[in-house]
């Protein structure tokens, strides 16, 4: 179902309740021909949030004589800890809008169905894109009331240096664990892309999960991912004949990069430096294939967290990752941001 609002020319932008409401060639053409594009935002990838999880989809299409020229996807998710409701676009993944045509008009477009979409319960709006050039529009998201900030960030490896200059750069120990690896008969392989794969792949995913504390994304998500299975990567190491952990690649051909998005190695591969064989193993399967950076995926941008500190010993540049949000609520919003500062003072290790 549709609803929405109209300008003076041809353009009008919508709120759709499920991306099945949009035509799959239509949605991936914007895709294709807007910039700071990503695989994050094809339809396939946005259908399996849907199909996979809980959160109400809230997406918004700008329409041109009817033919999409923009788009925006969001899910109305929760934010934890409070009885209140975040639209994010979006999560998991990178998002934001997509326009490409007649860009100030369609963007305002989108940003009035977008504050249609919020309420009593829903007090906030957060989008942050993927690709750092998205700060050109800077401007116009200030001028809607969102506010940048810079608390993640990914290490990016540039591929067309070639893997011995890759290796050079990265950390004397992270050469070392894929030196010591190498001394065990292993073996690499590039997984069919099947429901077989997908179910041994999640038990793994789980463990890693479980031993980081988090909440694991449904297994209904990743089977969905089927139907995006040309741009999605599994690599497995075997040891001595015996499994010793899987990663989950993205085929970000709109960025021409190989995305590292989930880990499979699990407590017990790290005897026998999985990580650093599986990794080695996709930076040199991207080099063949053409691809021009190897992302290692977002991380918190403190140099003291453990995750940052295992990442950047792969070199790489640092890329900041910009967060636009904007409060939805004149008093709910303040309230929310008022007592966020507060926990963030209360929990941290010096408060």
């Amino acid at each position: 179902m549709e609803r929405g609002a109209r300008n003076a020319t041809d353009l009008r932008a919508a709120r759709v309740e499920t991306i099945e409401d949009v035509n799959r060639n239509q949605w991936n053409h914007v895709v294709d021909q807007a910039a700071h594009s990503s695989v994050f935002q094809r339809y396939e990838w946005i259908a399996a949030i849907e199909a996979g999880t809980t959160n109400p989809p809230a997406h918004v299409v700008a329409y041109k004589k009817d033919n999409p020229v923009g788009i925006f996807p969001n899910f109305v998710t929760d934010i934890e800890k409070t009885p209140f409701k975040r639209l994010r676009s979006i999560e998991p993944g990178f998002g934001g809008p997509l326009v490409t045509t007649d860009e100030a008009a369609s963007l305002d477009l989108m940003f009035e169905e977008i504050d249609a979409v919020c309420g009593r319960e829903v007090i906030t709006h957060l989008f942050q894109p993927i690709d750092p050039a998205s700060v050109r529009y800077q401007p116009r998201f200030e001028a809607d009331g969102y506010r940048p900030n810079v608390s993640n960030c990914r290490f990016v490896i540039d591929l067309r240096k070639g893997w011995e200059t890759i290796v050079a750069e990265m950390s004397s120990s992270r050469r070392r664990n894929i030196r010591n690896g190498h001394d065990e008969d292993t073996d690499v392989v590039d997984r069919e892309i099947t429901r077989e794969t997908i179910d041994q792949f999640y038990l793994n995913y789980c463990s890693v999960m479980d031993r980081l504390g988090e909440t694991p994304y449904p297994l209904a998500f990743f089977v969905a991912l089927l139907e995006l299975r040309d741009r999605i990567k599994v690599f497995s190491l075997s040891v001595d004949g015996d499994k010793r952990g899987m990663l989950f690649y993205l085929l970000d051909d709109e960025r021409s990069s190989v995305h590292y998005f989930f880990s499979g190695v699990t407590e017990d591969d790290f005897a026998y430096n999985a990580s650093e064989l599986l990794h080695e193993h996709a930076i040199k399967w991207g080099i063949e294939n053409g691809y021009e950076t190897y992302d290692l995926g977002m991380t918190s941008a403190d140099f003291d967290d453990g995750l940052f500190k295992f990442k950047a010993k792969f070199g790489g540049e640092v890329v900041p990752v910009i967060s636009w949000e904007k409060g939805c609520s004149r008093v709910l919003w303040p309230l929310f941001r008022a007592g966020r500062r507060a926990y963030q003072r209360y929990d941290s290790p010096s408060g």
